[in-house]
């Protein structure tokens, strides 16, 4: 909130020497929630692929994710994780094409961090 003004707003935090390549992915959050135009890209993107087997591996091997943000998160790990998804066992093939456009439509919000 500044001057007064009142609305959605998110928090992100780091640690000294923390991984900095995790920027790109909560900021992702932070416009999902924020910014209800990328918001509507992300989720018009997602739409093109079956979220569900990434959502389930997330969920799986994630740190207790809830329901509820599962589709943020295959949002934010689709566009800033793909390797790592690959590197745990997860046919990321099926979803090198939404990375691509994620990535962009981040870019095209968020500028280059």
């Amino acid at each position: 909130m500044f001057n007064g003004e009142t609305g959605k707003f998110y928090i992100i935090g780091t640690v000294d020497g923390g991984n900095v390549r995790a920027i790109p992915h909560e900021v992702g959050h932070a416009l999902y929630y924020t910014n209800s135009e990328y918001h509507e890209a992300v989720e018009r993107i997602l739409n093109q692929v079956d979220t569900k087997p990434v959502e389930e591996f997330i969920f799986k091997v994630g740190a207790g994710f809830h329901q509820d943000v599962l589709s943020d998160e295959a949002h934010a790990f689709l566009m800033t994780e793909i390797e790592g998804l690959k590197a745990h066992g997860f046919d990321v093939t099926p979803y090198r094409i939404v990375t691509e456009q994620l990535q962009a439509n981040f870019k095209k919000f968020a500028g280059s961090l």
